[in-house]
């Protein structure tokens, strides 16, 4: 009994410290204006965007987690992650990363891409 106490505080304790490392690693990180710069960056670039059904997320925290990881690859220029609707946007220059490469970023979680069209 003891033993199954310890072993359920300590992963709580795991869990709550890797939600605060990636809700500090997203807060330190500063605010882009990517949005409004994305016509601009696609002119030179031929980006596209995939939308992502992302499934096996528990948390809000897995999203933000999945986000994080895509906007770290090089070739990913914006993410966004949604844990209420399972799903996920990139911004991507297919010259500097794959789809399979964004599908990778996304593991543990399973992802699949349902739509990938050119960014207007």
């Amino acid at each position: 009994m003891k033993k199954t106490i310890i072993a359920a505080i300590i992963i709580i304790a795991a869990g709550l410290a890797g939600f605060s490392i990636v809700v500090k690693q997203n807060i330190q990180k500063p605010k882009s204006e990517l949005k409004t710069n994305l016509p601009k960056l696609n002119q030179q670039k031929n980006l596209r965007q995939a939308t992502l059904k992302i499934s096996g997320m528990f948390c809000a925290s897995c999203a933000t987690g999945i986000e994080y990881s895509l906007k770290e690859k090089t070739g990913v220029i914006d993410a966004e992650v949604d844990y209420g609707s399972e799903s996920g946007k990139v911004v991507y220059d297919p010259s500097q990363i794959s789809q399979k490469e964004i599908i990778e970023a996304v593991k543990p979680y399973t992802a699949a891409i349902t739509r990938d069209v050119p960014l207007k």
